[in-house]
């Protein structure tokens, strides 16, 4: 029984094939993984959080919409792992060809920069590419990868360098806009036909576009088609909070499933995404803290009836046993975690 009621568990929070439009959260300022405007995707444009604030976010809109407050412009927000954004910003640091000496004004320091993980981890579009490939695309910039040499530190603007060429382009934070970076300012903003039209047809998922982004040169090779349902697994569902507003069942089944989450997390585990890698790590580490408290709930009961008789002298000598024993576990519990750790 507990293990269908923990395969339950792990499955509710399963992705669900969402409708992006309809998941748009007004711009707050939410964390190093935010960033207002961020790609200059004004039609579907995803904000990037970590997945714990991104409901904290959804119900700060729903209770600004219940308020009669009309929010600023709305974009779908899309949450990222803590472990994923951190690969995204060591990805960059080793590999990226930063400027030696930035200008003044400019850094490369990329644990500074929070719009990182907004604009280079998988976007929530047709074949999720990153956000500021399809920036480019949108703009006729041809090639791949699309890598950062430095950043504004006044309004984060960032000079790009795509398809390892010498020619250096400018994203402009301030209009959404990609322009030929010379010296230390950018051009005028590039614009494309082409390049807007291929851009719709990713929105659109047009599967057909996928060989042409390859042939006109924009990718080095076909990239793969994805689902609605991997597209939108990032995505924070609007039905999660139906859930939890109706109340009942699953609703105590999904906060369990959250209690049990953070309980992994305290425990150094990152809970896996897939339902069946969850419940074997779960099930892993319900054991191993079962086997390190022991009895502790039977010293407990046997408190509980001391208690009971009225017999103080037998319950403080049950609750300092029971204190010592607990450190005991708890120590030995914490020993086994760091050991897995290593």
């Amino acid at each position: 029984m507990f293990r269908s009621r923990t395969r339950l568990l792990a499955r509710i929070a399963r992705p669900r094939i969402l409708n992006t439009p309809s998941i748009s959260l007004s711009i707050y300022s939410l964390s190093r993984y935010h960033s207002p405007r961020t790609a200059g995707i004004p039609r579907h444009f995803s904000q990037t959080v970590p997945q714990s604030k991104a409901l904290e976010e959804r119900y700060s809109q729903e209770d600004a919409e219940d308020e009669g407050e009309e929010p600023e412009d709305t974009y779908p927000l899309y949450s990222i792992t803590d472990a994923a954004a951190h690969k995204t910003f060591e990805h960059a640091k080793a590999n990226w060809p930063s400027h030696p000496n930035p200008p003044e004004g400019w850094n490369n320091n990329w644990d500074e920069y929070g719009l990182l993980p907004t604009l280079f981890s998988p976007s929530p579009y047709f074949m999720m590419l990153p956000q500021i490939e399809m920036v480019c695309i949108r703009a006729g910039v041809k090639g791949s990868p699309v890598e950062g040499v430095m950043f504004s530190d006044e309004d984060g603007s960032l000079v790009l360098k795509v398809g390892g060429g010498e020619q250096l382009y400018v994203f402009d934070m301030e209009n959404t806009q990609i322009s030929k970076f010379d010296g230390a300012e950018g051009g005028s903003p590039l614009e494309s036909t082409e390049g807007a039209s291929l851009f719709e047809r990713i929105i659109e998922r047009d599967d057909t576009v996928r060989q042409d982004l390859h042939k006109l040169g924009y990718l080095p090779s076909v990239p793969l088609a994805t689902t609605e349902e991997q597209e939108a697994g990032g995505l924070v569902a609007a039905d999660a909070q139906e859930v939890l507003s109706q109340g009942g069942e699953e609703a105590e089944l999904l906060k369990v499933k959250e209690d049990m989450d953070q309980m992994m997390r305290d425990n150094g585990i990152e809970p896996p995404e897939d339902p069946e890698e969850w419940e074997r790590e779960f099930m892993m580490l319900s054991q191993r803290l079962q086997e390190s408290f022991g009895d502790i709930e039977t010293d407990i009961d046997d408190l509980q009836r001391a208690l009971d008789d009225l017999d103080p002298d037998a319950g403080l000598r049950q609750v300092d046993e029971l204190i010592a024993k607990y450190e005991m576990a708890k120590t030995d519990a914490e020993s086994d975690v760091s050991a897995g750790k290593r």
